[in-house]
């Protein structure tokens, strides 16, 4: 399990069908590169995957990337170390801010909490990838097994789509969407059907290649 006890994995894997199909849990924002994406990746597959994010405002991602490192340096959970350098600087920050207000134990939204939100909803507000434009998405990997998480992994790096990863907070696959060769700097972008149509010409040619 992770660290908030969830499990990453279902029990048992789901029963199997050709192709799979793209779920969409209802209310979430997407753009036209995410639904796309989705919908390509479900049909390399034989179970159906559920799309759990796409496109996230700037402060759903400030305010996810917040309670991770209050977690991780609070509660002793570890959520800070896929993130490597960037991970190590949000422990050093947390350590600044935490010694400006004085609180010994922060709380969620406390004065050490809204510190690094503001200073995480600057970076989010001008970023130009991954979330905050809809080229990355989440898929739920607990209605998966360890093996069909591997296989999405697998099909995701066959399409030549980008890079992939487990995350644990919560459990869910992160997958980015950046062919090489297609770049997108905007929601506009991800929501250009021409812009959209090439790069997933491209991911298909990719599938075809490696078979």
């Amino acid at each position: 399990k992770s660290f908030t006890g969830a499990p990453y994995f279902a029990e048992e894997a789901r029963p199997e069908s050709t192709p799979g199909q793209a779920k969409q849990i209802e209310d979430k924002a997407t753009t036209l590169l995410g639904r796309e994406y989705v919908r390509l990746l479900a049909s390399t597959l034989t179970f159906d995957i559920h799309l759990t994010s796409n496109y996230r405002s700037p402060e759903s991602n400030a305010g996810i990337m917040t309670n991770i490192i209050h977690k991780d340096r609070e509660k002793g959970t570890d959520g800070l170390g896929i993130y490597g350098k960037r991970g190590a600087g949000y422990k050093k920050d947390w350590a600044r801010y935490k010694s400006q207000t004085g609180e010994t134990k922060p709380a969620k939204h406390g004065k050490t909490w809204n510190k690094m939100y503001a200073q995480l909803l600057i970076y989010y507000r001008a970023s130009k990838k991954g979330h905050s434009i809809g080229s990355s998405l989440d898929l739920s990997s607990r209605r998966l097994s360890r093996k069909q998480v591997a296989d999405v992994l697998w099909a995701h790096h066959k399409l030549g789509a980008g890079f992939g990863m487990l995350e644990h907070n919560p459990p869910h696959i992160h997958l980015n969407i950046t062919p090489k060769g297609h770049k997108f700097s905007s929601t506009a972008d991800c929501n250009d059907p021409a812009k959209v149509k090439a790069a997933l010409e491209k991911m298909i040619a990719n599938a075809s290649a490696s078979q």
